[in-house]
């Protein structure tokens, strides 16, 4: 077999996160975000380093997406390395990102009136 691609890992990886029950949304989320840099950074996503993970961060419209990017992506090169695919994960030296804070969105009486 040759050189494994991008698109080889992430259905390997897709393979793992179905085996551990995560939500399709979920999968087709982290993949997408990982697709996402690759476009916007022209890099290898298996071969990231975390200057441009940064500046990609960066670049990103909101505190939440960087947050939640972070996280995915993370989830990405944590799989990565265990798998021995990649022998470090770059978001180590990449600084986590706050959560933002959110404000309370309590449910309307018609809500509670439907629920009931």
């Amino acid at each position: 077999m040759g050189v494994k691609t991008t698109t080889d890992y992430l259905k390997s990886w897709d393979t793992a996160m179905n085996a551990q029950s995560f939500s399709q949304n979920t999968i087709t989320e982290r993949t997408r975000i990982v697709r996402q840099f690759e476009a916007a950074t022209r890099v290898d996503a298996i071969a990231a380093e975390p200057e441009v993970l940064v500046a990609w961060f960066a670049s990103l419209p909101s505190l939440a997406t960087r947050h939640s990017y972070y996280y995915s992506l993370n989830a990405w090169f944590h799989w990565l390395n265990l798998n021995d695919y990649r022998l470090d994960n770059p978001l180590i030296r990449v600084p986590k990102f706050k959560q933002p804070k959110r404000e309370p969105r309590p449910i309307t009486s018609g809500q509670l009136q439907k629920v009931l």
